[in-house]
């Protein structure tokens, strides 16, 4: 659950962070922060085909936490090349930011138990972009089920999970924005259960987040769908400047992963 929080946190300070008159939602300056994360981009240096074959990915093409053979079986459930359509381009696994205080604080507002402690291992899939669209999936392993069983309850209550992610995402991002910049809106939501989808789903969480920057207004699109296995929890995470990742492609590539989890 705590995951969440990360994910969209490094998205909205890079939205933020956005500036200068070249700037497009499509190119983004360095955080002033001085975090290493990744825009949706046009751009193709250090980028694979999506055409490569094959649910292959080794611990050569994750970041996370963890030895090098707990990395690679969570690979083996995550996005590669080959789930994507054609046109999609893949670039260096970005590692999650694994926060424990913000799980902590996060827990805590919600009213479960901090698994934190109990994490075996941690990994991250390629990044994979087309226009202004990025899409990712991480993985991490826990010692027992109950692990899994205990974040899961972090979004039994849809309404109390939205509030306690939102307050701190905004906090988060009040303290960290760079000098000129502002959060004009920030809208999330979290909605428990399948939402159509299989059966290892857990919640879902949908919103937009929107910034300006040196003059520039940015929209963010964020989707994210959470599943859980029996001592393994994943997302699939889907981002635009433009417009909501197409529901299809969404739907598409979290069976996917789904089903890799499912059979772990």
């Amino acid at each position: 659950a705590a995951a969440a929080l990360g994910t969209l946190t490094a998205v909205a300070l890079l939205t933020a962070c956005s500036s200068g008159g070249n700037d497009t939602p499509g190119s983004t300056t360095t955080p002033a922060t001085g975090a290493a994360s990744t825009a949706p981009s046009t751009s193709t240096s250090s980028s694979s085909s999506s055409t490569s074959s094959g649910p292959t990915a080794s611990a050569s093409t994750v970041a996370g936490t963890g030895t090098a053979a707990e990395k690679a079986a969570l690979a083996k459930l995550l996005l590669v090349p080959s789930d994507l359509p054609a046109g999609w381009t893949a670039s260096a696994a970005q590692a999650s930011t694994d926060d424990g205080a913000a799980q902590a604080r996060f827990a805590k507002c919600v009213g479960i138990r901090n698994t934190h402690a109990d994490k075996v291992a941690e990994a991250d899939s390629q990044e994979f972009s087309k226009s202004s669209a990025s899409v990712s999936s991480s993985a991490t392993s826990y010692s027992s089920a109950a692990d899994v069983t205990a974040d899961a309850q972090a979004f039994q209550d849809g309404a109390k999970a939205t509030s306690c992610m939102t307050t701190m995402l905004r906090s988060e991002m009040t303290g960290q924005l760079p000098g000129g910049a502002t959060l004009d809106d920030l809208n999330l939501k979290v909605l428990p259960g399948t939402n159509g989808g299989p059966a290892n789903v857990i919640a879902k969480i949908t919103g937009t987040i929107k910034v300006t920057s040196s003059g520039q207004h940015f929209t963010v699109y964020l989707d994210s769908t959470y599943l859980a296995g029996t001592k393994i929890e994943a997302e699939v995470d889907f981002e635009s400047f433009s417009a909501p990742v197409d529901a299809a492609l969404q739907a598409a590539l979290v069976k996917t992963v789904a089903r890799r989890v499912a059979a772990a």
